[in-house]
């Protein structure tokens, strides 16, 4: 009970934080587009939608969906009034670009937060203005992103056709490698959770070979955060899947998810945490318990510090791969603090 007072007390402690932080933004948010109220849209409000968009960004990477989902719902409405303004045509694809990052961005965050419908409610329109420009980069991270919410809704086979899809509709460009790693990466945990592990691990080979001729230079400014913790988060998930028939992958499952975590900095807190719980899952299914749960302690303790569902199902399926130890009295305690954690957030 003292564990959970003080990770309630600690989670509550950075997000009040943050509170403050993201009214800042929502000003800053809403005056931008007060600024866009006139007849013709320009070059600078597009500039600004972008500034937006990055803000938020940030928040939701940093401290979850739930910062942000609600904010963004507001500006995406606002932002997508402009589309009907008057612009002139070189105005065009930039300020189409500019309302589908943040109609993506606002699906995100809603998937975050496991409200599936809102999430793929704004993914396809995202996509939509994306084709409609022909920016086909910023397509394929839409689609990345529609990929990753039928994954965790366990709809692999469609995922997967998601996914080729988007690898099929990209340019054979170096500007593009690092988007083809990230979509055969994420083609691969589909594979593996399909039973496919021979085919996941060619695709995560053809992974590693794009992002080793990736520049970040050259790389499209959606795809700058990224790094090699993304690609090896991926790595992860694969042999998680493919310890779960075959314990001998347990060990590989531990080192690529330790890798991707190595890769997040303070600012990839929410991704950081969805990949401990992955470490957490990783060491059991390589039978060592008391790693799991050192690794689970901390998980239970950090949790609050981010707004976000899907680090709750996470947790809540470290049952999957503690089974075998449900035996092991410190598991059988650690699953009933599982187990009475608050409901999570609804689907």
């Amino acid at each position: 009970m003292q564990r959970r007072t003080f990770a309630a007390a600690l989670g509550a402690t950075v997000l009040s934080a943050a509170v403050p932080l993201v009214q800042r933004i929502d000003d800053v948010s809403t005056a931008c587009l007060d600024m866009a109220r006139h007849q013709s849209v320009g070059a600078s409000d597009v500039a600004r939608l972008h500034a937006v968009h990055d803000l938020y960004q940030s928040l939701d990477h940093q401290f979850g969906g739930g910062a942000v989902k609600e904010s963004l719902e507001r500006v995406t409405q606002a932002a997508s009034t402009l589309l009907n303004r008057t612009h002139s045509e070189h105005v065009r694809r930039p300020l189409f670009t500019a309302v589908a990052k943040l109609r993506l961005l606002a699906g995100w965050t809603a998937f975050d937060m496991c409200d599936h419908y809102t999430g793929q409610r704004h993914f396809a329109a995202a996509e939509r203005l994306a084709l409609s420009v022909g920016d086909f980069n910023l397509v394929a991270f839409v689609r990345y992103r529609q990929a990753r919410q039928l994954q965790h809704l366990q709809h692999n086979l469609d995922a997967a056709e998601v996914l080729r899809h988007a690898l099929e509709d990209l340019q054979p460009e170096p500007a593009v490698r690092g988007t083809r790693a990230m979509l055969h990466a994420t083609l691969a945990t589909s594979l593996a959770a399909i039973g496919s592990g021979d085919a996941a691990c060619a695709m995560l080979d053809l992974a590693s070979d794009e992002f080793d001729g990736f520049s970040f230079e050259s790389a499209p400014e959606w795809l700058g955060w990224r790094s090699r913790g993304e690609l090896y988060a991926q790595y992860g998930r694969v042999y998680r899947d493919l310890a779960r028939s075959d314990s001998r992958f347990g060990q590989q499952a531990v080192e690529w998810t330790s890798r991707a975590i190595d890769g997040f900095d303070d600012g990839m807190q929410r991704s950081s945490l969805l990949n401990q719980t992955g470490l957490a899952s990783a060491y059991f299914l390589a039978g060592e318990p008391t790693m799991a749960l050192g690794v689970a302690e901390r998980i239970l303790t950090a949790r609050d510090s981010v707004t976000s569902g899907r680090i709750g199902d996470r947790i809540a399926n470290l049952h999957r791969d503690a089974v075998h130890w449900k035996g092991t009295p410190e598991v059988t305690e650690f699953l009933r603090q599982v187990d009475s954690l608050p409901t999570r957030a609804a689907r």
